[in-house]
C-alpha cells in the first residue's frame, strides 16, 4: 500500500467517525508512516472539507510541542536534513504518537 492509498484510508476512516477530529488520533493513525507536511495540510483541508473540523490539541500534545521542536532542530544539526518522526521520539523519549500529535498540532498553528 502506498503512502497516498494510507492516507486515504485514514481520511475515511476519520469521516465516518464524524464530528471533530483531535489531533492525537490522526497521529495515532499515522504511526511512522512517512508522511510529508504536504501530506498532512491535504488531509486536513479534506477532512475539514468534509464537515470534520480539527480539534484543538490536548494539554499534553501542546505540552510536548517545545520538546519535540527542539529535539528536531538539534537533529536536523546532527543530520544535516530534517528528522523522521522515529527519529525524533527516540531522541526525545516521547511515544512516536505524541511526536506525530506535537508535529500535526505545529501545523495546524501554521494555517
Amino acid at each position: 500500500m502506498t503512502v497516498r492509498q494510507r492516507l486515504e484510508e485514514i481520511r475515511q476512516t476519520l469521516q465516518r467517525r464524524g464530528g471533530p477530529v483531535e489531533l492525537d488520533t490522526i497521529g495515532e493513525l499515522l504511526g511512522d508512516l512517512a508522511v510529508g507536511a504536504q501530506d498532512i495540510e491535504r488531509l486536513l483541508t479534506q477532512l475539514e472539507a468534509a464537515g470534520c473540523p480539527i480539534a484543538m490539541a490536548s494539554p499534553p500534545v501542546a505540552q510536548h510541542l517545545a520538546v519535540v521542536l527542539s529535539t528536531a532542530r538539534d537533529l536536523t544539526r546532527l543530520l544535516g536534513r530534517a528528522p523522521r518522526p522515529t527519529e525524533i521520539a527516540e531522541s526525545s523519549g516521547l511515544a512516536l504518537g505524541s511526536v506525530r500529535g506535537a508535529l500535526l498540532f505545529a501545523q495546524v498553528l501554521q494555517r
